[in-house]
């Protein structure tokens, strides 16, 4: 039975008939059928699909579908793991593939523009070819489209180190579910807004329909190396992992696969392997792999050491022979592939749970996962027959469970889509889950966006859910290491997180632009205070893994969390709209050396011909910009630093680079934009192009001007003047009244 009846059905395809034209719709059952499959177990059924050719038909579709009051879902590569891009009930699909245009870039700030049917692999061949690389890698790189990877927060291996797609979109153009376009944008928090570009991403279409998207890009890495570890014992190889942790080290990738495990076959064995990809400067790269060496050989594992070109090659090899002996000793040509996540300190007692549900349930099984950030993969093996599908979901409802009770999270990358809806309310509280449906409501009040996705049903008014008890609730002050988080409470200071990782090989990479060390760190939260090494590594919001607002926590213990609407993403930029107490933050490998530069210069146009040539000499700096004092005096400032060795060479380069350029060893906090802007109230600016730069400041300012390379954006100390959208301004009523608090 669809969501639609006939007659509404009938005239939405006369609509985009008019739209697209009679070649671009489809109704027969061939297309249909066709269109209710992805890579998962769900099955939809469409009653008919359209494929626009630009953003204008893609737009007219929407309004089409909204008028009709006929449900929508876009499609991209229907290379999905939970059902997300299927109709749940019928509707329109809306297949995005021949949006597939790159319709802006700029290789001297780092991001392109595409629209959604753009390939990642696409992405990553145009980055690498311009000196820069996009940073999310789904194992359907090849494939996948950029609109699904939006759909989806998409991930893959490079997500420990980089983070997923959320921490890489600047802008998004969002059709909204009556048609209408909107541009979110990622400085929009900084005006006074929520940051409504989080809440989409991994939305799973729910809120809306991309219509094109600006990713932000990172310099290539001068330096990288992989290992291949090979263990006869997968509780070694995990004890390598938490060794590797415990060490402070975070690699840029860390994948594992385990031996096969065949239930009643004790004397079947099979190596366990670890992946580890490095990347950085070649000093860190170096320290790194020795750190991982002696992890590895610590726990009775083979280490051997491959360069990055030929190191992918080897590991496809090794996979797929693994892969193939499965088949040949199990007798089972098919596997069902699904993901859950667990904190990283936990996956000893996951990779029991996962051997047990494979006893209970007779399937054996392979676990290919992310080992660096606990996010697994449970592959059992079957011979597809009567009842086969209802033991596939059993054993991963047991498995997802487990992770529930450790901690963990529904989904790290796949999402919920159709597969685990109805298990969001095993890992949610009914206060959360009714703050998600608000969102939902004010973004899609008629409910056509993707409907029966991500969400379970709205329960009635006098329906009493089981409450879900929190396993891992805040501690303040408590300092996680094998995890690598810190929890903060409302009075928590810089200088508190300071000392509670002195001992620590983690640090906190959050200084707010003009804070003080004796600022309490919520503070600058919910002021959306940007860091002043953001987004090195990491922005300041991407670090926030859960946050407790109004009494409820948002949020876990895990940095790789995509189910439902990050909630915990309202913390930054709150502004008082909620109270929020408290916080888990992400913390990354401790600097073991640093130093603050500074170069002076004659003019604006001096200061970027020394900052073009910086650039190109791949330092790594946490942060760089220009600086213009209130007496006109201009200084490319910045700050270079290192984990794991001496910044010795990089000062070397860049004195010959910059031969006027002064260096000096001090904390973070007494960085020259620090002092220009301490105490102050700061306000700012985007800039969208370098080509913009050298209009952006002046010299004549009776205010100090900070142009941030890393966050595009020019501040100035001034009072802010911030407004809020009407989009920002309804759903911050919403969420805060009653029936919505969340």
């Amino acid at each position: 039975m669809s969501w639609a009846d006939r007659s509404a059905l009938a005239a939405l395809r006369e609509h985009a008939v008019s739209i697209v034209g009679p070649d671009r719709v489809a109704t027969d059952a061939t297309h249909r059928l066709l269109h209710g499959y992805d890579a998962s177990m769900e099955v939809g059924s469409a009653d008919l699909v359209a494929a626009p050719s630009n953003r204008d038909q893609l737009a007219a579709l929407v309004a089409a579908a909204y008028q009709h009051g006929v449900a929508f879902v876009p499609r991209g590569a229907g290379t999905g793991y939970s059902g997300g891009a299927l109709p749940a009930n019928g509707g329109m699909v809306i297949l995005t593939r021949d949006l597939n245009r790159i319709l802006d870039e700029d290789f001297d700030v780092g991001w392109i523009r595409c629209e959604p049917g753009v390939t990642l692999a696409r992405i990553h061949e145009r980055a690498a070819a311009a000196g820069w690389r996009y940073v999310p890698d789904p194992s359907s790189h090849q494939v996948c489209t950029i609109g699904g990877n939006i759909a989806e927060n998409a991930g893959g291996p490079h997500a420990l180190g980089g983070g997923s797609t959320a921490n890489h979109v600047i802008s998004v153009e969002l059709i909204g579910p009556d048609g209408s376009v909107a541009i979110l944008d990622e400085h929009d928090v900084y005006d006074g807004n929520l940051d409504l570009v989080a809440l989409v991403v991994g939305s799973e279409a729910t809120l809306g329909v991309v219509a094109a998207v600006t990713l932000r890009l990172l310099p290539a890495s001068p330096s990288q190396h992989a290992v291949i570890a090979r263990f006869d014992d997968p509780q070694a190889a995990v004890a390598a992992v938490m060794n590797v942790f415990d060490a402070g080290m975070l690699p840029s990738a860390m994948d594992m696969l385990t031996g096969a495990y065949i239930p009643g076959r004790p004397d079947h064995t099979d190596p366990s392997l670890l992946f580890v990809h490095l990347q950085g400067q070649p000093e860190e790269v170096d320290t790194g792999l020795q750190i991982l060496q002696t992890c590895i050989e610590a726990t009775g594992g083979d280490y051997s050491q491959f360069r990055a070109a030929e190191y992918l090659g080897r590991r496809a090899e090794l996979v797929k022979g693994k892969v193939r002996r499965m088949v040949a000793d199990s007798g089972h040509p098919r596997y069902y592939l699904f993901d859950a996540t667990a904190p990283r300190s936990r996956l000893p007692e996951l990779m029991n749970a996962i051997t047990e549900a494979a006893d209970h349930f007779g399937l054996p099984v392979l676990n290919t996962f992310h080992a660096g950030d606990g996010n697994v993969h449970p592959t059992p093996f079957f011979t597809p027959g009567p009842g086969m599908d209802e033991v596939l979901a059993a054993f991963s409802t047991r498995i997802l469970r487990d992770c529930a009770a450790l901690g963990g999270a529904l989904s790290g990358e796949h999402g919920i889509g159709s597969e685990k809806r109805d298990l969001m309310t095993e890992f949610y509280t009914p206060a959360a889950l009714e703050a998600m449906h608000t969102i939902k409501a004010v973004f899609d009040p008629r409910g056509l966006s993707n409907p029966g996705k991500l969400l379970p049903p709205r329960p009635p008014d006098d329906h009493h859910p089981q409450t879900v008890t929190d396993v891992l609730p805040l501690h303040p002050g408590q300092v996680h290491r094998i995890d690598a988080y810190l929890d903060i409470g409302p009075h928590t200071t810089f200088a508190d997180a300071e000392k509670l990782l002195a001992n620590s090989p983690y640090e906190l990479t959050y200084e707010p632009l003009g804070g003080r060390p004796d600022e309490p760190i919520l503070a600058a939260i919910d002021t959306a205070r940007p860091g002043l090494r953001e987004p090195h590594p990491f922005r300041a919001r991407d670090l926030i893994i859960a946050a407790e607002l109004d009494g409820e926590l948002f949020g876990g213990a895990v940095t790789k969390d995509v189910a439902g609407y990050p909630l915990r993403a309202l913390a930054f930029g709150n502004r008082g709209r909620a109270r929020l107490t408290g916080a888990r933050l992400r913390l990354l490998p401790a600097v073991t050396d640093a130093c603050s530069v500074v170069v002076p210069t004659r003019s604006v146009t001096d200061a970027l011909a020394v900052l073009t040539r910086l650039r190109a000499a791949a330092l790594p700096f946490a942060h760089l910009g220009i600086l213009v004092g209130t007496d006109g005096v201009v200084q490319l400032v910045g700050r270079l630093e290192v984990r794991g060795h001496t910044v010795a060479r990089a000062v070397a380069t860049m004195s010959e680079l910059a031969p006027t350029m002064q260096a000096k060893t001090e904390p973070i906090w007494a960085d020259p934009p620090m002092f220009a802007f301490a105490g102050a109230d700061i306000t700012g600016r985007r800039i969208h192009r370098w080509a913009d730069l050298d209009h952006a400041l002046r010299t004549d300012s009776t205010t100090p001007q900070y142009l941030s390379i890393g966050q595009r954006r020019l501040w100035t100390t001034a009072p802010s003047t911030a407004t809020t959208t009407p989009m920002g301004r309804a759903l911050s009523e919403a969420l805060h009244t009653p029936c919505g608090r969340p």
